[in-house]
């Protein structure tokens, strides 16, 4: 999920799949061997694995940790510089941890978000969705960022994780600026980090002392019962809830309706309903990809993937999105396929790290993508009145990278 720099002809992001020319440049980056040496965007080298065998195999490579702490003694940088994706990364969570720690870490969160557990979940999920939908129903045209995927994400985040109404507000705020591209050495960054760890644990503090149904009401048991060991562990689980339920969302939903506003086939598969329109859904998690780049990897030891040498210490990412665009895997890969056989998309990761949070997410971008499809008009548009569906988009960079505005019109044919 960091931020990384590629250079071929100028510097790049890894770009979302519905940039111009984001296909043929990852398509580009398998061809020249599928792993190529890029930077963190604070200028630190990385390794990046474009391929899908490659990729595979690198989420499975007991050699590669996700602990930076397990090479102290290697150059890698971290936990130096405080970079978007070293947020997640450095904070003590099942994605910047291995081995016994991982599990335990892991078990404490994974009671809320089985497929189970998470049904339970669906009516919450449905009402914020309704309530979204009938707010921007009510408008001749909308930001579909500003007035759709953010709000759901932001009010998601809220109630899953169980953050007071009195501090919602502002730790979400806090939150975004976090995860953005912004400066991390920077005094407001520098202030934001302070005083979001000082709100997130007066809500860890008000979990344990009131019962809950939410994330850090489960974290806050977590840690009474000694699952969790410590504050700071009960604290840096809540940092990476709200990350990964705000970003990702936000994120996917964006991108998700960007691709279908683009494809109309795909929208009236979705429309359809039924089993297709839930393999719709699946596809566009494999196009949207709520985080196009999986954690950091640390080499323990000397190792080569493709014809690439690692050495010791040396950090490598995975780029999940290109892998999903791998045509060795998906033929037409920029195709809508609801045939496919959808189990393989690496879009929540795979092995160990696998993404607890994966049903519940599904069910999210299902009931938000299917309820808003169901409006009667909507299209793609660059000023109130004037359809242009052929607009240039700017790109929000973060730990996630999503269209920063999408102008529709609203209930109009």
């Amino acid at each position: 999920m960091p931020s990384i720099i590629i250079e071929h002809k100028k510097q790049h992001y890894l770009p979302n799949v519905t940039e111009p020319r984001a296909a043929e440049l990852y398509a580009l980056l398998r061809r020249r061997g599928g792993v190529r040496r890029g930077a963190l965007w604070n200028g630190f080298p990385t390794w990046v694995v474009f391929d899908d065998a490659l990729a595979r195999d690198c989420l499975r490579d007991p050699r590669l940790v996700n602990d930076a702490r397990a090479v102290p003694d290697a150059p890698h940088g971290m936990p130096g510089a405080r970079y978007a994706g070293d947020l997640v990364s450095v904070l003590r969570n099942p994605l910047s941890s291995d081995g016994a720690e991982h599990r335990r870490l892991r078990a404490s969160i994974t009671p809320l978000l089985s497929a189970q557990a998470v049904r339970r979940w669906a009516p919450v999920v449905q009402r914020t969705v309704d309530d979204v939908l009938r707010r921007l129903q009510a408008t001749a045209h909308a930001d579909l960022v500003v007035a759709f995927a953010r709000p759901v994400a932001e009010t998601l985040a809220g109630e899953l994780i169980g953050i007071p109404e009195s501090q919602r507000t502002r730790v979400l705020r806090l939150m975004r600026l976090l995860s953005s591209a912004a400066p991390p050495e920077s005094p407001q960054m520098k202030a934001a980090a302070t005083e979001v760890a000082h709100l997130l644990d007066e809500i860890a503090n008000g979990a344990m002392e009131r019962p809950g149904r939410g994330i850090a009401a489960l974290l806050a048991d977590a840690r009474l019962q000694g699952a969790l060991h410590c504050q700071n562990e009960l604290v840096d689980m809540l940092a990476a809830a709200v990350f990964a339920v705000l970003d990702s969302t936000t994120a996917t939903l964006s991108t998700g309706a960007l691709y279908l506003l683009r494809d109309e086939s795909a929208r009236e598969r979705l429309r359809a309903g039924g089993e297709e329109a839930d393999s719709v859904i699946e596809e566009v998690i494999r196009l949207a990809c709520p985080f196009p780049t999986s954690g950091y990897r640390f080499a323990t030891e000397p190792l080569r993937i493709g014809a690439a040498r690692m050495e010791r210490g040396d950090i490598v990412c995975v780029s999940l999105l290109a892998a999903n665009l791998d045509p060795a895997v998906w033929a037409d890969p920029l195709r809508v396929d609801p045939s496919r056989a959808l189990a393989r998309h690496l879009s929540f990761g795979l092995g160990r790290h696998y993404c607890p949070g994966a049903a519940l997410g599904r069910m999210i971008v299902r009931s938000a993508l299917k309820g808003l499809f169901a409006l009667p008009g909507l299209r793609l548009t660059d000023l109130p009145g004037r359809a242009a569906p052929g607009q240039p988009y700017r790109y929000r960079q973060g730990i996630s990278r999503y269209p920063h505005r999408m102008p529709v019109l609203v209930g109009q044919r």
